[in-house]
């Protein structure tokens, strides 16, 4: 067996499985998530892939369908086939105002963007203290509410604290940072940060969303890729998993 790599968590107890809704409580704050871990080769650095779903979760709340975990580009086997842990938290709270009450970008429950991604990270801690996991090996990605999550929120005030390499992956959103920035100079230089979205979607015709992110990111340090998709809108439907792996085959092979 190879030695560990420099950058492993060195996390145990972790049961080897896939599992879904399983609850997860911290700051006074609860949630569910689902973690898929089987099928992963423990002889070679396991990486971690991280997403968060769009207002109203329904990938998450159908995990069978193709729309976002299941099939062949799945992110389930797109996590498989890239040797990672799934880790895909749902978004605390009820009544947010957008899709059926559930959104990581607005209060719900009384809950703050701000306070779900302290939970959301204070979740992967715990994921990475049962799991051995190469921290250089993760991916950070979301939709629609879920890429606000990522760079309006999570990457600014835990991304250092969660990868020393890897890729954050924003589609169909993700706006400028609103967390207190913690970003390193070693972490601009090691996570590139990348927007998908259609030309249709109001998420690119606006000057707002992924405009607005990708400028903020680059305008601080961080090398950007965009990639505008010809007549698409914001559904982006059976197309996640695919957009991740491309994502993390180009930045960290596989």
């Amino acid at each position: 067996m190879s030695p560990p790599p420099a950058t492993s968590t060195g996390g145990t107890g972790g049961p080897r499985s896939d599992r879904t809704n399983l609850s997860y409580s911290n700051g006074g704050i609860t949630s569910s998530y689902h973690l898929y871990a089987a099928g992963l080769d423990w002889t070679k650095p396991v990486g971690l892939l991280v997403y968060a779903d769009g207002s109203g979760e329904y990938g998450l709340k159908n995990p069978s369908s193709t729309y976002l975990l299941a099939g062949t580009n799945g992110m389930i086997a797109v996590a498989k086939r890239q040797n990672m842990v799934l880790l895909t938290p749902l978004a605390p709270g009820t009544g947010c105002p957008d899709g059926d009450g559930t959104c990581w970008y607005e209060t719900s429950s009384g809950y703050t963007p701000i306070q779900k991604a302290a939970w959301s990270y204070n979740l992967v801690q715990y994921v990475k203290s049962r799991y051995d996991i190469d921290t250089a090996r993760v991916a950070l990605g979301g939709y629609s509410s879920g890429a606000q999550w990522l760079t309006e929120y999570f990457a600014p005030a835990y991304g250092v604290r969660t990868m020393t390499d890897g890729v954050g992956v924003a589609i169909s959103y993700g706006g400028r940072c609103i967390a207190t920035p913690t970003f390193t100079a070693a972490y601009k230089a090691a996570v590139p940060f990348v927007w998908d979205v259609g030309d249709q979607d109001p998420a690119w015709t606006s000057p707002y969303g992924v405009k607005d992110g990708e400028s903020w990111y680059r305008a601080n340090g961080f090398t950007t890729q965009l990639h505008v998709v010809p007549g698409l809108d914001h559904d982006r439907s059976g197309q996640f998993g695919a957009i991740m792996e491309r994502e993390i085959r180009e930045k960290l092979g596989g």
